[in-house]
């Protein structure tokens, strides 16, 4: 099997992923006015999670892909339940198809604008 070594010197097992991965890298860098280097210079993992989510709204696999080695996803489970629980971080009712992953999975941010577009129920949905 290929791995596809991305610019920040991240491993993935296809080109598609290593493409996604780069490409909410850079809306991230653009959105957030700093580099991926700046974000884990300043933030611990959970500050991190925390962060992206406010410039991304996207679920923990793509979060995972975005900072490789320096934001395991194992971790992200975790955060995503902390910050739940405190309100901060609001999960799609309705699944939806990861880019990285192409599995069914919900969208996460940490971005309150957010919030109401993800709590909406699509029910179309159900019936998928």
């Amino acid at each position: 099997m290929s791995t596809f070594i991305d610019n920040i010197g991240y491993p993935h097992d296809s080109e598609s992923k290593k493409i996604i991965a780069e490409f909410y890298r850079k809306v991230l860098v653009m959105e957030s006015g700093l580099t991926i280097e700046e974000i884990v210079d300043k933030y611990n993992q959970r500050q991190r999670f925390y962060f992206a989510l406010k410039f991304l709204t996207v679920t923990s696999s793509v979060i995972t892909a975005v900072f490789g080695h320096s934001l395991p996803q194992k971790n992200t489970c975790r955060y995503k339940s902390e910050f739940e629980e405190q309100g901060l971080l609001v999960c799609s009712i309705a699944k939806a198809v990861c880019p990285y992953t192409r599995d069914k999975a919900h969208l996460l941010t940490t971005n309150p604008s957010e919030f109401g577009h993800l709590l909406e129920s699509d029910q179309l949905g159900l019936f998928d």
